[in-house]
């Protein structure tokens, strides 16, 4: 977990609006190899007592309780944001050069 908070730090850090993919690499392989040393082990964990009748339900309910907690997790996150500073970004450029 602390490593995938890294990756996301690295990847906040160096997020930009003219960021080529270069820039992004170093942030998303942290989060990459993060999540894979964290999501398979978690798995394996929730199916470890699961009889093979309920296994597909199980799994199910694994991944739809990790794709809901991502969403709202983004959700908070993405709702911390200072208004005045979301005016700054792509939007307002993009809405400028309609404008005009």
């Amino acid at each position: 977990m602390v490593t995938l908070a890294l990756g996301m730090v690295v990847l906040a850090l160096t997020a930009r609006a003219d960021a080529g993919a270069w820039w992004l690499l170093p942030g998303l392989l942290i989060i990459g190899l993060a999540s894979g040393a964290k999501f398979a082990p978690v798995q394996h964990v929730t199916m470890d007592g699961v009889t093979a009748e309920l296994a597909g339900a199980a799994s199910g309910v694994a991944n739809t309780t990790r794709q809901v907690g991502g969403v709202v997790g983004t959700a908070l996150v993405g709702n911390g944001r200072d208004p005045a500073e979301a005016e700054t970004g792509l939007n307002a450029r993009s809405r400028s050069s309609r404008a005009t």
